[in-house]
């Protein structure tokens, strides 16, 4: 009965032990069927399940797990339990990753980057998971914000329907605006080389806009992307449609970043304008060199020239004094009446050919411009004259005559030079031995016989002086016996210098209507150095004194200079006669500058 139990005790151990292997094995078996259904099966389930929208939305299945492979976490997950599909905005991001992934997810870490702190920025660099707080916000971002500020949202300038032509990192200012002026494709994609610094000119906008209303032609918009040198000038001409080789005739034009309205206006007629206008305009262009006064003024009244008249002013490459006081001149006149004097007239800057031009006459001196007004000059100075005194009247001389011809290092010269200077064999020489009275008197009759009431005569007397009286080399002359023989010249203006000791009792004994008389001192003083004449056209360069502003100095202006300065120098008091005479009289026409603002 024991030996009975025992068997049987031991059978059902056997049992035991082999039903709880099987339990076991099946056991087993079960894990291993439900593992490889949730780790493969279930898996692929949740993925088909997550990406039907992305397929829906025109991606391919294949694209679509990549898609879901790079940014969904990969955790175990129970069949029963939620998965949730893509939807809304990241749909939008899976079709962005797809066109381009490089750039979506630089988009991406972007608007994650700033919107995440230091430690989600590490959790991000190891792997973009769905269940970030930040990923739908960064997704968000990603799709419907502007990273370039260009107007269109991220999503839009990778998949919308310009994607083509734009681009989501960088500005696209020319694009956006051809864009809104429904520019065709092809010409933007022509015009991307003008947004490579990420904005759009003035000139750009300027461009796209004539590419428009001119219709532009091929060859000309291939001419624009390669050859076109923005600047004012350029851009103006393009405005006005001109041919490609004249845009780039003018391009220096607009060098300075500034177009000028006579610049302006050389565009607006470079096919009618003579050749030499444009090239000297150019070429004052290419070399940086400014307008003068004077070309600032013949650049201005181009447009009321004749042809042969610029030709003419610009032959030498500049515009001289005189070219540009006939200009001023020639806008007195209409073009009728211009055309009937005739070209010889037109281009002759002194009508009259007296050494004034006819600007001159008309403006400054009030004279008429077909009347000439000659001048004669006549140097008297005795042998006995103090050296410095004999050098500065020879200065003077030179510089009337426009003949600085001394080349003697000691002799005074004067620097200024004016227009015209008296015409040679007008000027009489009584020096040292030939100033005698007799010499001085047949110079008188010689040069009466020569005036006609219309010139100006200069009379320079230099010696040593008394009171009313002064030394030739023959002996004393009184002043009033100089006053005689002058009274046998008549002329428009006689201008007599005296520069001699107590000279100015030498006024009341030549003054008279047409006559201005300039002393060096008061009838009681005697003259130290005084240098009246030489000192008189010194002054007249001088744009100080030129009272009026009219850029001239006129005989009253000269002496009033020289008077000051004399007075400084050596306390003497230089007299004159006939102010308002000497305020109406100029002697040369010597330019001293334009007017003081």
């Amino acid at each position: 009965m024991t030996a009975q139990r025992i068997a049987h005790h031991e059978i059902a151990r056997v049992i035991s032990r082999r039903l709880s292997v099987l339990f076991l094995v099946v056991l087993l078996l079960s894990l291993g069927t439900s593992g490889y259904y949730l780790l493969e099966i279930g898996l692929k389930k949740q993925q088909e399940e997550r990406v039907r929208p992305i397929v829906k939305s025109g991606l391919s299945l294949d694209e679509s797990n990549r898609f879901d492979e790079r940014f969904f976490e990969q955790n175990f997950r129970w069949p029963w339990q939620e998965n949730e599909p893509y939807q809304g905005d990241e749909i939008k991001f899976a079709e962005m990753w797809s066109r381009n992934n490089i750039i979506a997810e630089l988009l991406l870490d972007y608007y994650y980057c700033t919107s995440s702190n230091y430690c989600s920025l590490v959790w991000l660099l190891g792997s973009l998971k769905r269940g970030v707080s930040y990923w739908e916000n960064a997704v968000r971002s990603a799709v419907h914000g502007d990273a370039n500020n260009d107007g269109i949202s991220n999503y839009d300038s990778l998949v919308g329907p310009n994607a083509d032509v734009l681009n989501a990192l960088t500005p696209n200012p020319v694009t956006t605006y051809a864009l809104e002026k429904n520019l065709s494709k092809e010409i933007i994609k022509r015009l991307k080389s003008f947004e490579m610094d990420g904005q759009m000119s003035d000139w750009e906008k300027k461009v796209i806009d004539l590419i428009l209303s001119h219709n532009t032609s091929e060859a000309r918009l291939e001419w624009l992307v390669e050859d076109f040198e923005p600047n004012p000038a350029t851009i103006y001409a393009l405005e006005q449609n001109l041919p490609n080789d004249e845009i780039e005739r003018v391009e220096p034009l607009g060098g300075d970043d500034h177009l000028s309205e006579w610049e302006r206006y050389i565009i607006d007629h470079v096919e009618e304008l003579p050749p030499v206008y444009v090239d000297w305009a150019i070429e004052k262009a290419v070399e940086r060199r400014g307008l003068t006064d004077w070309e600032r003024f013949f650049v201005n009244y181009v447009g009321k020239l004749f042809d042969f008249f610029i030709e003419q002013v610009l032959n030498d490459g500049y515009v001289s004094y005189e070219e540009w006081m006939q200009t001023r001149f020639l806008t007195r006149f209409g073009r009728e009446y211009l055309e009937e004097k005739g070209e010889e007239w037109i281009n002759d800057p002194d009508l009259d050919g007296d050494g004034f031009t006819n600007e001159f006459e008309v403006s400054v001196s009030f004279s008429d411009p077909y009347v000439g007004n000659e001048r004669y000059a006549i140097f008297a100075y005795s042998r006995d004259l103090a050296l410095l005194w004999k050098d500065q009247t020879r200065a003077v001389e030179e510089f009337l005559a426009l003949n600085p011809s001394s080349s003697d290092p000691n002799i005074r010269t004067l620097e200024g030079k004016p227009y015209s200077g008296f015409k040679e064999g007008n000027i009489y020489h009584l020096c040292d031995e030939n100033m005698t009275y007799e010499n001085f008197r047949q110079v008188i009759f010689d040069l009466a016989d020569r005036l006609d009431g219309e010139d100006i005569v200069l009379f320079l007397l230099a010696g040593h002086g008394e009171e009313k009286r002064i030394a030739f080399s023959d002996g004393i002359i009184s002043y009033m016996a100089i006053s005689e023989e002058l009274a046998r010249l008549k002329a428009k203006v006689l201008i007599c210098t005296v520069d001699a000791c107590y000279s100015g009792s030498a006024i009341t004994c030549l003054k008279s209507a047409d006559r201005i008389v300039m002393a060096s001192s008061a009838d009681n003083e005697k003259t130290y150095g005084g240098m009246l004449c030489y000192s008189f056209f010194t002054a007249m360069q001088n744009k100080s004194n030129d009272r009026d502003d009219n850029g001239y100095c006129s005989v009253l202006e000269s002496f009033s200079g020289a008077r000051m300065s004399l007075e400084s120098k050596f306390e003497n008091h230089p007299q004159l006669s006939n102010e308002t005479l000497a305020e109406e009289t100029y002697l040369i026409e010597l330019y001293v500058g334009e007017q003081r603002s």
